[in-house]
C-alpha cells in the first residue's frame, strides 16, 4: 500500500442539527484514536494523511438561516481540532479541506443562485459538495467531482492525488484539476 487517505468525521453525527454537534466531537475523540492505531498497525511505514471536514451547515444561509451558518464555522472548527489532534498524536500528516474550501470566510461576496450575494463559503460549499444539490443527487455530505478535484492536491503528494482522482473516475465522477503554475513550467510537463 502507497498511503492511506483517511476522510472520516461526518459519520459520527447522528443528525444534521446543532444539537449533535456536541455527542459528535465526543465520538470523534472515542473513535478514531483506535482507527488510527489499528491503520498504523497493519500499515507501519504506510504514510497516512487525514483530512479536515468542511462544514456542512452553510448551506442553512440559502434557506434564511444565517445564524446557523455562523454559528456552525467555529463549532466544526472544534470538530477540526479534535480530527487534527487525533491525526497529529498518531503520526499521520493533515491535509486542510476546510481551509481550501474557504469554511470561515463569511467577508467575500460572490453572486449565488438567482444573482443574489452570498459569502464566498457558502458558494464553496455548494459548488464542491451535493449539499445544495436537488434530488435525487443531493442534499449529500460528499463532495462531488469538482470538490475532489479541489481535495486531491492538498494530500502534497502526487501518488495519492491520482489515486483519489481514480477514484473519482472510478465511481462516474468527473475531475477537473485546477493548476497554478507558470505556463513554462507547465509546458515543460506535458512537452
Amino acid at each position: 500500500i502507497a498511503y492511506i487517505t483517511i476522510d472520516i468525521g461526518f459519520a459520527d453525527f447522528t443528525c444534521d442539527d446543532v444539537s449533535c454537534l456536541g455527542p459528535g466531537i465526543a465520538a470523534i475523540e472515542t473513535n478514531l484514536p483506535p482507527v488510527l492505531a489499528a491503520l498504523r498497525a497493519a500499515a507501519p511505514t504506510t504514510p497516512l494523511i487525514g483530512m479536515t471536514i468542511y462544514d456542512p451547515f452553510l448551506p442553512a444561509w440559502l434557506d434564511g438561516d444565517e445564524t446557523l451558518a455562523r454559528m456552525s464555522v467555529p463549532i466544526v472548527g472544534m470538530i477540526n481540532d479534535a480530527l487534527t489532534t487525533a491525526y497529529v498524536e498518531s503520526g499521520a500528516a493533515v491535509a486542510d479541506v476546510a481551509g481550501a474550501f474557504s469554511t470561515t470566510d463569511f467577508t467575500t461576496m460572490v453572486s449565488g443562485p438567482g444573482g443574489v450575494e452570498i459569502p464566498h463559503n457558502v458558494a464553496q460549499v455548494c459548488a464542491w459538495t451535493w449539499l445544495c444539490a436537488a434530488p435525487p443527487l443531493g442534499p449529500d455530505r460528499h463532495a462531488n467531482e469538482a470538490g475532489h478535484a479541489v481535495i486531491a492536491p492538498l494530500i502534497q503528494d502526487e501518488v495519492v492525488a491520482m489515486g483519489r482522482i481514480n477514484d473519482s473516475l472510478l465511481y462516474g465522477g468527473v475531475c477537473s484539476l485546477y493548476v497554478e503554475a507558470a505556463d513554462d513550467a507547465i509546458a515543460g510537463i506535458i512537452g
